[in-house]
């Protein structure tokens, strides 16, 4: 019985040294987790997934719109618009961004949410209505000319993005997404603005619900570096529902701060 007692003793005093031993510092960056006691280690690798991927959709962004027809072969004079390009803006505010890392944190799904407004002012003396169940362009009353006419679309967006990253510094990293943008179209209206007979500045909503597909989609190539970015999108939908209005696709191009 004593013996088994003093042996149970040694055995605890044993492993309370060992536990008390302070353990020897591991410079392996690849195993942060490795821990080093009396010769003895166990090493845990540092998952990819672990690591910080910071996606690029969140953010604020100004581009430029035009129409193509359905072959891209040619650019804002198209189904008998003419837009003032340099006029026709696009704003993005994209509020919300997760990522899906993989491939030791090179690339990674994104997606989020956003907002967008896009606007298409005519260079022609003409404004966007509804007539018959379909728009068409009608042009100014005689004697009145528009200073300002154009069409507005707002959507709420869902994009669905594959982005690549290499060269990472302190400043940011080298950064290339691609993949497809969901919309929400949920308003477009018609508007002018211009000086009345009395010499009187009118500024009006022509028409509104001007047939503009509810539903819709962009494809989306973008690239740049840190929180600045340049980017390029077409939609393969058209921008009127079918047989109800001149048959043209967005595209776009600018540029975005990223959050």
């Amino acid at each position: 019985m004593k013996k088994t007692t003093l042996f149970l003793c040694a055995s605890i005093a044993c492993c309370i040294g060992i536990l008390a031993s302070p353990p020897t510092e591991c410079n392996d960056e690849t195993s942060p987790y490795s821990r080093v006691s009396d010769g003895f280690s166990v090493s845990l690798p540092s998952l990819p997934w672990n690591r910080r991927f910071d996606p690029h959709w969140a953010g604020f962004g100004i581009g430029f719109n035009t129409l193509a027809d359905a072959h891209l072969q040619h650019l804002n004079h198209v189904g008998g618009i003419s837009l003032s390009t340099g006029k026709s803006l696009e704003y993005t505010l994209n509020i919300f961004e997760k990522s899906f890392a993989f491939a030791r944190n090179h690339l990674a799904f994104v997606t989020g949410l956003g907002m967008r407004w896009n606007r298409y002012h005519l260079s022609e003396n003409a404004y966007f209505v509804r007539a018959d169940g379909q728009v068409v362009m009608r042009p100014a009353l005689p004697g009145v000319y528009f200073q300002k006419t154009r069409l507005g679309v707002n959507s709420f967006t869902l994009p669905l993005l594959l982005e690549f990253q290499a060269g990472r510094t302190k400043a940011g990293s080298f950064f290339l997404s691609a993949g497809v943008v969901g919309a929400v179209n949920y308003l477009s209206a018609s508007k002018v603005k211009y000086v009345d007979f009395d010499g009187k500045k009118q500024k009006r909503k022509v028409d509104g619900d001007l047939y503009v597909h509810l539903l819709s989609f962009d494809v989306l190539v973008q690239a740049g570096f840190g929180n600045f970015g340049l980017y390029a999108k077409y939609s393969p939908v058209e921008l009127f529902e079918h047989g109800r209005g001149p048959e043209v696709y967005p595209v776009s191009i600018g540029a975005m701060i990223h959050f």
